[in-house]
């Protein structure tokens, strides 16, 4: 007996300037945008056909079940449902980092997920349905208190900026144009720059989200959005001081809107990246924890790896 089996790989994302303003509670009373690009870092999924009825899901725990309504797997049977897939089935996830670190990583494997069942059932979904298929799942089902741009960022791939409103997502690859030249270095010079440190701590996305939509945090959020633009505009320009004070900038807003985004723990570890060379940096995903992303001269990258004990 031949059985199906399908594998997905889907990147995770770094967020750099807008995270917030793709929520719904934002992007329907004014329009959101945000600026991520994917990393060489991906979430696989494993779905293979099964000779017996059951259902087994494997993941950083074990499940096998006879009965659909007993897995424990939230996502994937809200995935299962979505698809009507009651029995029959085995997926198996695995990831290159940790889960909960702010890199996107449950939308990728939302994703991933969508993929491998959709080409399971023969079916081939463009990377903007994908997207929207995870985003109904996680949002409309799931009822998760988070934004689009996660979903779009590991499905479409790449380095983009994404707008959001009731309208949909329209995507803007950024190619950093200046004066119609393609300045094909840019991304080479921003990575040279760039360096993410693990804290050490997994976040909760969750429990963040879920306090920040006020009136006040929405003015913040503005704020946000309005550095989009001119944090692409500097780095088409390779401004890299600009370019880090902005992030900088962000971080502090960012800050603002929960006390539960960053901790005395989060905040000496940050000083340390600044008193060491950083010129500005955030943590990624929603805070609490996870990844610190730090942008300085290439030259201080050493400086400041040993400054964080790294």
């Amino acid at each position: 007996m031949n059985s199906i089996m399908i594998i997905s790989k889907t990147p995770l994302r770094v967020s750099f300037i807008g995270g917030g303003t793709d929520i719904p509670e934002f992007y329907k009373k004014y329009p959101g945008q945000v600026i991520s690009s994917t990393i060489d870092k991906y979430v696989y999924v494993m779905v293979k056909e099964r000779w017996e009825d059951k259902i087994r899901v494997s993941y950083t725990n074990n499940e096998e079940i006879d009965d659909l309504k007993n897995l424990k797997n939230t996502r994937v049977k809200a995935v299962l449902e979505y698809f009507g897939i009651e029995k029959g089935i085995e997926i198996v996830s695995w990831a290159d980092l940790p889960a909960q670190i702010g890199l996107g990583g449950s939308s990728a494997f939302t994703v991933g997920l969508v993929n491998a069942i959709g080409k399971f059932q023969r079916n081939n979904f463009y990377p903007e349905q994908l997207a929207e298929k995870a985003c109904k799942i996680e949002i409309d089902i799931l009822k998760e208190p988070i934004g689009k741009q996660d979903q779009y960022a590991s499905a479409i791939g790449g380095f983009n900026k994404f707008e959001f409103d009731t309208e949909g997502v329209i995507k803007n690859p950024i190619s950093f144009v200046e004066n119609q030249t393609l300045i094909d270095n840019t991304k080479i010079n921003l990575l040279n720059r760039l360096l993410l440190v693990y804290t050490e701590n997994p976040h909760e996305s969750t429990k963040i989200l879920k306090g920040i939509i006020n009136e006040v945090n929405l003015n913040i959020l503005k704020e946000i959005k309005n550095m989009v633009d001119p944090f692409i505009q500097e780095l088409g320009k390779q401004n890299w001081d600009t370019v880090g004070m902005l992030l900088d900038k962000n971080w502090e807003f960012k800050k603002a809107l929960s006390p539960s985004v960053s901790n005395e723990k989060l905040d000496q570890l940050y000083l340390k990246a600044l008193k060491s060379g950083a010129i500005g940096g955030k943590l990624l995903g929603a805070g609490g924890g996870g990844v610190f992303m730090f942008v300085g001269p290439p030259e201080k990258r050493e400086q400041v790896k040993n400054a964080l004990n790294l």
